[in-house]
């Protein structure tokens, strides 16, 4: 009995098999074909995207909501020194302008921060590089391994050296040569230390050469470099806050004695007391620019 159940329900398999055969077939070539041009298209867009996801660090775009604070500090700034110095409204809306060149100054600072804040974090990179090639690894799998390491250091993922792990890791997975995808790197960064590290590499896979030797050369070049910048900031820390201090002093003095004996100044703030203003602001404004210039120390 139980051998018939059983004969029963084979057949019973069989036939429905044989039914939906058909049917399976189609939905398994359409499922098929969907992942295929997918896959299609995820190759002739993936570049284009990736192309788009990469960052030029010689660039800032400056949010509209960054360009108006910025905007707006400069412009009370402006305000602040012009009823100061000259107290006279025709004075006061012919400088107004220049507020709105200090959103250009402020994106030129930006870009020198970023770009400092990757070279620390390409350091790090070159770490792990050195670490998985002592290893054994190629410096393509090196690149991966570098990626999964560099994680857990930089957790939230905005890190600027996880969005150029990403870059590159992609490009490697498209069968992209890796001196291409750092060549294309450093011509982004324009960092020294980078631009450097890229043509070692380029010539080490053209010539043949020790590459863990390279990486961690290129490593320690740059911890050397970061401990020379460390040093010159404690060192010039006491002149950079002199600096600030005796920048900012004239203008407390000014709204001091302002505040204290209006009249004492009171020629100032005529026709040829304004064009004395103008002369000691202009002199001001210089020896500031001057000042940074001599406290900004590059190596």
């Amino acid at each position: 009995m139980l051998f018939f159940l059983l004969l029963g329900s084979f057949c019973a398999l069989f036939c429905a098999a044989i039914f939906l055969y058909p049917a399976v077939k189609t939905k398994i070539h359409i499922y098929l074909r969907r992942n295929a041009i997918k896959k299609r298209i995820l190759e002739e867009t993936a570049p284009k995207a990736l192309q788009e996801a990469a960052t030029n660090y010689n660039t800032y775009n400056l949010s509209f909501t960054e360009w108006l604070k910025y905007t707006l500090l400069a412009a009370a700034a402006t305000v602040a020194v012009s009823v100061m110095f000259f107290r006279n409204a025709g004075f006061t809306v012919a400088m107004l302008p220049l507020a709105f060149l200090y959103p250009g100054v402020k994106k030129k600072q930006l870009i020198i921060r970023r770009k400092k804040r990757l070279t620390e974090q390409f350091r790090d990179l070159l770490l792990s590089l050195s670490s998985s090639l002592s290893a054994g690894k190629s410096l393509e799998s090196a690149f991966f391994t570098a990626a999964k390491d560099l994680e857990m250091l930089y957790p939230d993922g905005d890190a600027l050296i996880m969005k150029e792990l990403d870059i590159i890791t992609h490009k490697l997975e498209m069968n992209e040569p890796i001196t291409e995808a750092l060549a294309d790197f450093a011509r982004r960064a324009d960092i020294e230390d980078i631009t450097s590290f890229s043509d070692v590499i380029a010539v080490c896979g053209n010539t043949g050469g020790n590459l863990n030797a390279v990486v961690r050369n290129a490593a320690d070049i740059i911890s050397q470099k970061a401990e020379i910048l460390n040093e010159i900031d404690v060192i010039t820390t006491q002149q950079k806050m002199s600096q600030k201090i005796l920048g900012v002093m004239p203008f407390v003095l000014l709204a001091l004695i302002q505040a204290g004996s209006p009249d004492y100044i009171k020629p100032l703030y005529t026709a040829a007391g304004h064009m004395v203003m103008a002369v000691v602001l202009t002199l001001l404004v210089l020896s500031f620019y001057i000042g940074a210039r001599i406290v900004d120390i590059k190596v």
